[in-house]
Parts: C-alpha cells; sequence; structure tokens
C-alpha cells in the first residue's frame, strides 16, 4: 500500500473526528448538557442521590429567547462557586412579595 494513500486516510478521518469533537464541545456548552442530581430537594419531581440520582438533559439555549416563567425548573451556577450547579423551581417572579 503506498505511504501517501495512508497518510491522506489518516488525515481525512482525523479532520472528521476533530470537527466532531468541537462541534460536541459547543453543543454541551452553548446548546445542552446533562446532569446528575445530586439531592433530594426537588423531590418528588426529580430524586436525587450521589449514585442513582435522576439524571436529566439541560436545555441551556431557551434561556436566550425567553424569559424565566412560575414553575419552570432552571438550572444556574452556584454564584460563589462557580463549578457548583444549582436545579430550583421558579416560585416567585419580580416584583412579588413571597
Amino acid at each position: 500500500m503506498n505511504h501517501n494513500k495512508i497518510f491522506e486516510w489518516a488525515r481525512s478521518n482525523l479532520e472528521v473526528f476533530l470537527v466532531a469533537f468541537i462541534m460536541a464541545m459547543l453543543i454541551r456548552c452553548f446548546c445542552i448538557e446533562v446532569f446528575q442530581i445530586p439531592s433530594g430537594s426537588m423531590e418528588p419531581t426529580l430524586h436525587g442521590d450521589y449514585f442513582n440520582g435522576d439524571r436529566i438533559i439541560a436545555n441551556k439555549f431557551r434561556l436566550y429567547f425567553k424569559d424565566l416563567k412560575r414553575f419552570d425548573v432552571p438550572l444556574f451556577k452556584y454564584p460563589l462557586n462557580k463549578p457548583i450547579n444549582f436545579i430550583k423551581r421558579v416560585v416567585g417572579l419580580p416584583d412579588e412579595e413571597i
């Protein structure tokens, strides 16, 4: 087999895998991501457990175009420690007293 053919084959496959990897990372960063529910604070809707908790797919793209409504369940970063994710139910909206 010719070395040029092997090189071209490897190069074309590497390009495909590199493009797929970059697309997957962009989708994960800006569109959707899978999270595991670590605690039971959202029961009975979402069951949490470190080993057997529910897994959810979070739509990150929606919040760019729509405002939160009552009873939505947003996922957000904890402001004081960015690696920690919080999931909570919206019970109050701006200009409301709870």
